[in-house]
């Protein structure tokens, strides 16, 4: 019951959507803030082609995506919310922080997966996923899982076998760890945001990667699902690592002048041309069109120098953590490479999309207060009457 008083005084009491780290004190943890239509006037909402020109829900700014929805969640390119903080007054890092920190070991509450080999995560949560195996020989791809009572990782290496690890990482990760290292971020934080930091520095055909992934919230034996929240290209209620997001690898995004068209109707109408839109797997082409009244010109992002900085970043809107119980687990699935799920050495023909660069580092870099309606005294008189007459059921969300 406590950890459902706590839930509902931590979703009253927020008063901000999005607001990360405002009370971290001297933790050495970012700060930053993920616009939105409801914070930021200059955010749009639109259908635009994702980097395999799908036509997906996007958020947009400057003329351009800055993230699109897959499944459940939100993905955000770092390198164009930076690009777009650097040359315009229109995410003043006062109020939205900043897109380029550190993400190495020790600066970051949780690390999903490392390549140190010997992090150790704040709050008992599980340690990250070694994946420091990655770095030798071309990896095809990964599949890895953390927060479960078996950490594992299978690596698919070209030409070596695979290479599979099932190293115990810390115990389990349950949903009162989770939320001590989000309230160390924001007081009023029960969402979690994940980071990625890719590392394909091999060239323009390895430039992108397939990338799905999924959080499941366990009951505490691990054994039943309570709620799944997907990343994937998939546009079903079950998670499908056979449908992964293609993210950018390196993209371009032009000014009208650049098109060669006279106006921004005709330059977008030029970039999703065939013979000019973005191609995923060379990392050419036309990605999108500057607005012109933002005043910005032709610029490319490149997500693949291993940097330590963040390249991504994802949240799912509904991953309230507050509404589990406290000793509920929090688990993390993530399918990285050429042919998700399968063994690219058996299954996979083509390079484009392999994770060939080195280890891809994963982690929570920032917390979320969930959007609410403060209900009236009245009404949280009534409710709590109801929860004295239902005996303080715990209500859990159904898959």
């Amino acid at each position: 019951m406590a950890n459902r008083l706590s839930a509902m005084s931590l979703a009253i009491s927020s008063a901000a959507l999005l607001l990360f780290a405002s009370n971290v004190g001297a933790a050495a943890y970012p700060e930053f803030v993920l616009p939105t239509p409801e914070n930021n006037a200059n955010v749009t909402t639109a259908l635009y082609p994702d980097a395999t020109g799908a036509l997906r829900p996007a958020l947009m700014m400057a003329g351009i995506p800055i993230a699109f929805k897959y499944n459940d969640m939100w993905s955000y390119s770092a390198r164009v919310l930076d690009q777009i903080q650097s040359s315009t007054s229109q995410l003043p890092s006062a109020i939205f922080g900043n897109y380029s920190f550190s993400t190495g070991t020790g600066t970051i509450p949780v690390l999903l997966t490392s390549e140190s080999g010997t992090h150790t995560n704040l709050s008992g949560l599980q340690n990250p996923i070694n994946v420091a195996s990655n770095s030798s020989g071309n990896v095809l791809g990964w599949n890895g899982v953390w927060g479960a009572s078996t950490q594992s990782f299978t690596s698919y290496l070209s030409g070596q076998g695979n290479y599979i690890d099932t190293t115990p990482g810390g115990g389990t990760s349950t949903i009162a760890e989770m939320l001590s290292a989000l309230n160390a971020l924001n007081p009023n934080a029960t969402i979690p945001v994940f980071y990625a930091d890719y590392n394909q520095s091999q060239g323009k055909t390895e430039a992108s990667l397939f990338v799905s992934a999924v959080a499941n919230i366990y009951d505490p034996t691990g054994t039943n699902i309570l709620a799944s929240f997907n990343l994937d290209g998939g546009t079903g209620s079950s998670y499908d690592p056979t449908k992964p997001t293609f993210n950018y690898g390196t993209a371009t995004f032009y000014d009208v002048a650049d098109t060669g068209q006279g106006n921004y109707a005709a330059a977008q109408a030029w970039c999703q041309l065939p013979a000019n839109r973005y191609d995923p797997i060379a990392g050419t082409g036309c990605a999108g069109v500057l607005d012109p009244s933002s005043g910005m010109k032709t610029f490319s992002i490149d997500n693949n120098k291993g940097s330590g900085q963040p390249d991504f970043f994802a949240y799912a809107p509904e991953m309230d953590l507050g509404k589990y119980a406290l000793d509920d687990l929090f688990v993390i699935t993530l399918n990285i490479g050429c042919v998700p799920n399968l063994d690219p050495l058996t299954n996979g023909t083509s390079d484009a999309g392999c994770n060939v660069g080195g280890a891809e580092e994963f982690g929570i870099a920032g917390a979320l207060a969930p959007r609410t309606n403060v209900p009236e005294p009245a009404v949280l008189s009534l409710l709590g009457l109801a929860m004295m007459a239902l005996g303080f059921t715990r209500r859990r969300r159904s898959v």
